[in-house]
């Protein structure tokens, strides 16, 4: 399943609890600004037939999806007060990866065009 998280009010929204998909699917309204997009494998029948990973009792807990990152993010953004540094390094780690991503300061604290 791939879907956008959905954000509530904690004090006025109801989650159900007996579906159990709703704890993965919503977040609080305060992380709004992230806009995440989540992907659950929900494993009924074992028909999945990926790597899985294991808890210490050996049971499994997850599974190993390859994706590819250019086709989930479009630009990397650190904060607006990180040093230069910070952006050349971040740049850096993208590059040496082959992740072909733009790297920039957030404009989270620019004022606005009046």
């Amino acid at each position: 399943m791939l879907g956008c998280v959905q954000y509530l009010d904690y004090r006025k929204d109801l989650i159900i609890p007996s579906n159990m998909l709703n704890y993965i699917n919503f977040k609080r309204r305060s992380f709004e600004h992230k806009r995440e997009l989540r992907a659950v494998i929900w494993e009924r029948e074992k028909k999945f037939s990926g790597d899985s990973v294991s808890n210490d009792r050996g049971e499994t807990v997850g599974y190993i999806v390859p994706v590819v990152i250019r086709n989930l993010v479009a630009e990397v953004l650190v904060s607006p007060d990180s040093d230069r540094i910070l952006l050349e390094v971040v740049q850096g780690l993208c590059d040496r990866y082959g992740l072909p991503l733009r790297v920039t300061k957030s404009g989270v604290n620019a004022p606005p065009a009046y």
